[in-house]
């Protein structure tokens, strides 16, 4: 048995007691599984209906049919409960209780949950009495109300005889405190007979004996996901698979404080969260209204805080009853479909989970092909964090056009549809510390990127905190290009300020003076709170902008929640979620193997509950552009290596592009592989053949232009061919790479274009030119060098490697020397920490750290910071006494063979000596 349940909207009774109308809808269901549930259209009438039908199906369905059938869920009001029945049998009673008492801040400052576990509940039952209420065509309402310790409780029973029950609460904090509080709403269930509990837990499932887990084990990431999202039970009488809705949070507001402008910060966590705990026959429901949290996240959030009356609270379960056990599959459905994204994009449509996703990745050049070493950077480098201006890239970016061309047509070929400029905004930089990009600069290079998006048929996400008038003029220099204006970069994570809603709001209005149907957004994280916050300020916006990261390998199941909680109330307002940033973190020490087999399900668990239309991608390139001896090591998850050469992570992505993105997307339409070929100096040239597949229903005639932007040469620049449908051919021709070329990764591509079908795919082929760096053998103050340090054959196998439990800034600086060298050598270079050092496969191995972080057999002098040959081996010591002079030394190591590399920034624009800001933490976690 399988249902796909959607949950009401959380609306007035009026108007779910309104009448069905007699109009039809066109209904898609895009999910795996079919779809059979009551819905209420976010129309006039808020017209409630019933669906059932097949997966992938779409039909026209009247919005004022009764589903046939006898009446088999029935409720029957008793005394302070609701008693269930299904078929004429008894599933038990639901009686409520409130958990409220004051909290000690001292004894809840270190401690989130010292407050507020089962142990701590004193339950006071409620007083409610049952009465029907209102009657719509599909069900029937009954309600009771009570106020108990200042807080109003309302609850609503909306039965639907088919097989449905909703049951929406509503709490009103009309005196109770508001600070240093613990509070919730438990909904009792005593049911005699149960033979089995199965629940999910934030996406694990596990039976459900005596206790969810309450957050705990685990990181911070339990407390952006809210826990309960379903449970079944069974019993003589029947099953029942309880639902729970995502319910927003709410926000409180500060008075300024000091150096701390007035603003709105989250309360207690992004969704209210939901436990649940077995008392003899009783399964308890609580949903916490007032909670702890962990200390990362009180400097964005309030806990132990209930609302002011203006700030109800509102959540809705949803019981759905069947005749036989419902299998854990069917009830994952069940939830996602409860939950997903639902769009009506006009009247007489409505889209059950998105049919498919655009992707897209952020790549900023004016910062990620900048470099930073340390005390050594480019000269125009504004800060040492996250993410820094290179005003050097933008001020001379003929030097640097090629390689943005390439990585354009990169994204390209992957099937990226759009890029995101993130945090745009430092080109209007007026910081009195920081290299300024003048006007006509600023123009001359956005003029020349926005070019190549048009001419790619691409288009720009643009992040940007500027003035008004400034987006107005960027959006009438470049509107056909910008599909959508993202303001100010995680701005809702962290807060509304009083002072910047008059600015969001004028900056609205700017985009929509010159773009009417340009799309607007601001981003916040899962707490859907903020938008909430944002209406009642006036605030307009478009989408649902989300960033979320997976933070370990326990946080990965998570995912398709951290989606959903934005994607569900993206249903309610019908506006679509966009997930602007998405990956993982502290990941950094596994191999890169390893990071690929987790790497699909962090991606791919909110594209299978069919919750996000758009998605972009963070980020596209590993970078220099940080200083390396400030990063956290945290990061790393970039698709494409320095040298460009994709990681294998990228492999998985692409296959995620391949089967989400839509059916008339480049990756769909034509199937083509990268190609890759070796071309040593001494064989510069060879043939290239390039298998593609068509596979629309269409005749294709492609025009095919070779492309290149790194001095790869074809003998041939122009091709034609025609496919028929799902015919294979190939396009041949030898490519080249001049015998006095340096080492490293070469890129160039193929054009195909069909005008008449509007494709254009790019065909990508990654040439390497293996060679020795270029090393500057030079004596250098404070580094020692054995005299044989640079005679290792690189290209070679080589491996750096780092300790296994080293200081993150050992892990960083072990970074930069295998993504240089890489670019560097022409040749694929790996990087492991001690223990992953596989016993064979690898020539040359580079160790970095100290004797306390290296294993013993590196011989790391205690009180050296050198380059060293260990004697009659091809094993090099980068060390020093302590990890910032280790980095150091690997700095200089680096430096020695990367000023004169193919892909170098610096060499192109010399580095200089110069102290910078740090910028905003880089630790800091969104």
């Amino acid at each position: 048995m399988s249902f796909a349940i959607r949950r009401l909207a959380p609306i007035a009774i009026l108007a779910l007691a309104c009448t069905a109308g007699a109009d039809s809808i066109d209904v898609h269901n895009n999910h795996d599984f079919p779809v059979r549930m009551p819905y209420t259209l976010h129309d006039v009438k808020q017209t409630t209906f019933f669906l059932d039908l097949p997966a992938h199906a779409h039909q026209s369905v009247d919005t004022a049919a009764i589903p046939a059938g006898d009446a088999q869920v029935t409720i029957q009001p008793a005394d302070n409960a609701a008693s269930l029945s299904f078929k004429g049998q008894s599933l038990g009673q639901l009686s409520w209780s409130l958990v409220l008492h004051t909290v000690t801040p001292a004894t809840t400052k270190n401690d989130a949950l010292s407050a507020g576990r089962p142990a701590d509940f004193k339950p006071q039952p409620l007083t409610l009495s049952f009465k029907q209420t209102a009657t719509a065509p599909l069900f029937t309402t009954y309600s009771a109300s009570t106020t108990s310790n200042g807080l109003q409780i309302q609850v609503d029973l909306d039965v639907y005889p088919t097989g449905f029950l909703d049951v929406r609460t509503k709490v009103t904090n009309q005196s109770a405190p508001k600070k240093d509080v613990y509070a919730a709403i438990l909904t009792n269930w005593t049911q005699a007979g149960v033979s089995s509990r199965t629940c999910d837990y934030n996406s694990a499932v596990s039976d459900l004996k005596d206790s969810t887990p309450w957050r705990m084990p685990g990181g911070r990431h339990q407390f952006v996901a809210r826990g309960l999202n379903w449970f079944t039970t069974t019993s003589p009488a029947g099953s029942v698979l309880w639902l729970n809705e995502f319910a927003p949070s709410f926000t409180i507001h500060h008075q300024a404080k000091g150096k701390t402008p007035a603003e709105w910060v989250g309360a207690n966590s992004a969704q209210l969260d939901q436990e649940a705990y077995v008392d003899g026959d009783t399964l308890i429901h609580v949903t916490e209204l007032a909670h702890g949290s962990v200390k990362s996240y009180r400097s964005r959030l309030d806990d132990y805080v209930l609302p002011d009356p203006s700030q109800p609270l509102t959540f809705t379960h949803r019981l759905v009853f069947a005749d036989k056990p419902i299998s854990n599959d069917d009830s994952t459905h069940t939830f996602i479909a409860y939950t997903t994204y639902n769009s009506q994009p006009n009247p007489t449509r409505l889209d059950l989970g998105v049919p498919y996703v655009t992707f897209g990745t952020a790549y900023f050049p004016y910062s990620t092909l900048g470099e930073n070493f340390g005390p050594s950077k480019l000269p125009g480098m504004s800060q040492d964090g996250y993410w820094p201006l290179a005003a050097d890239v933008v001020k001379n970016y003929k030097l640097f056009a090629n390689d943005i061309r390439r990585d354009l047509r990169i994204a390209k070929s992957m099937g990226f549809q759009s890029i995101r400029m993130h945090h745009m905004e430092m080109l209007w930089t007026t910081d009195k510390d920081v290299v300024k990009v003048t006007p006509e600069e600023r123009n001359a290079f956005l003029d020349f990127f926005f070019n190549e998006l048009k001419d790619l048929k691409l288009t720009a996400l643009v992040d940007v905190k500027i003035t008004p008038d400034q987006i107005t003029d960027l959006l009438q220099r470049h509107r056909e290009q910008i599909d959508g204006v993202e303001i100010d970069n995680e701005i809702l994570i962290f807060g509304i300020q009083d002072k910047d809603i008059q600015y969001w709001k004028d900056c609205y209005a700017a985009v929509k003076k010159i773009a009417p149907d340009m799309p607007v957004h601001w981003t916040a994280q899962t707490n859907t709170d903020a938008f909430i916050r944002l209406q009642r300020e006036g605030v307009p916006f478009d989408q649902l902008g989300e960033h979320a990261y997976m933070d370990g390998l326990d946080a990965i199941p998570m995912s398709r929640d951290f989606a959903l909680q934005v994607a569900s109330y993206g249903s309610t307002v019908n506006k679509p979620p966009t997930l602007t940033e998405w990956n993982w973190r502290f990941l950094t020490r596994m191999t890169e193997e390893a990071r690929a087999k987790v790497y699909a399900p962090i991606f791919e668990s909110p594209f299978k509950a069919r919750a996000v239309p758009l998605m972009y991608q963070f980020q596209f390139n590993d970078s220099l552009a940080m200083n390396p001896l400030a990063l956290k090591g945290i990061r790393h998850y970039e698709l494409l290596n320095l040298s460009r050469r994709p990681k294998e992570e990228a492999s998985e992505f692409q296959r995620l592009v391949n089967t989400y993105s839509a059916p008339d997307s480049t990756t769909r339409t034509l199937k083509l592989e990268r190609t890759v070929v070796d071309l040593p100096a001494d064989a510069p040239s060879k043939n290239v053949t390039i298998p593609m597949t068509n596979q629309t229903d269409k005749t294709l005639h492609l025009t095919c232009t070779f492309e290149a932007a790194d001095g790869m040469k074809p003998l041939a620049t122009k091709a034609s061919i025609t496919l028929e449908p799902g015919q294979t051919g190939n396009i041949t021709s030898a490519v080249s790479i001049p015998a006095d070329a340096p080492p490293g990764f070469y890129h160039s591509f193929w054009r195909m274009e069909d005008e008449e079908n509007h494709i254009l795919r790019y065909a990508w082929i990654e040439a390497r030119r293996p060679g020795q760096p270029t090393f500057d053998k030079s004596a250098h103050n404070g580094v020692t060098c054995s005299k044989d340090a640079f005679d290792l054959d690189l290209t070679k196998p080589t491996a750096i490697v780092y300790g296994d439990d080293c200081p993150i800034m050992e892990l960083e600086a072990s970074w930069v020397i295998y993504q240089t060298l890489e670019s560097a050598c022409g040749v694929p270079v790996k990087i492991f920490t001690a223990r992953e050092l596989p016993p064979s496969g690898v020539t040359n191995l580079i160790y970095i750290g100290t004797a306390k972080s290296l294993p013993a057999s590196t011989n790391v002098p205690a009180d050296k910071q050198g380059i060293t040959r260990l004697p009659g081996s091809n094993t090099l010591v980068i060390s020093g006494d302590n990890s910032q002079d280790a980095a150091l030394a690997a700095m200089d190591y680096t430096l020695r063979y990367w000023k004169t590399a193919k892909d170098s920034a610096c060499r192109r624009v010399p580095l200089v000596t110069r102290e910078i800001s740090k910028g905003p933490d880089a630790g800091q976690l969104p």
